[in-house]
């Protein structure tokens, strides 16, 4: 899997972050989708987004679960934006 990665690197055409997924000639799309390209672009920043909210939801639970007794995520997570 390393020796897979360096000779990636090594590719002058790659590009950081780009992990090979998605469509495209080349590229691994196991379910066939075939988005236009405005549509690619739109499912992109969907993913985006649930992503965001997701470590949103890691963090209330984090806060939750930190032994601060009966206060609320809602609060602990309001408090943490209000100006000293």
């Amino acid at each position: 899997c390393e020796v897979w990665r360096i000779n990636k690197l090594k590719d002058p055409s790659y590009m950081p972050g780009d992990s090979g997924l998605g469509q495209g000639p080349g590229r691994w799309n196991p379910f066939g989708f075939n988005y236009t390209p405005e549509e690619y672009r739109e499912k992109q920043l969907q993913e985006i987004k649930h992503c965001r909210l997701a470590m949103l939801g890691i963090v209330g639970l984090a806060a939750k679960s930190s032994g601060a007794g009966d206060v609320g995520v809602l609060q602990q997570v309001g408090e943490s934006f209000s100006t000293p």
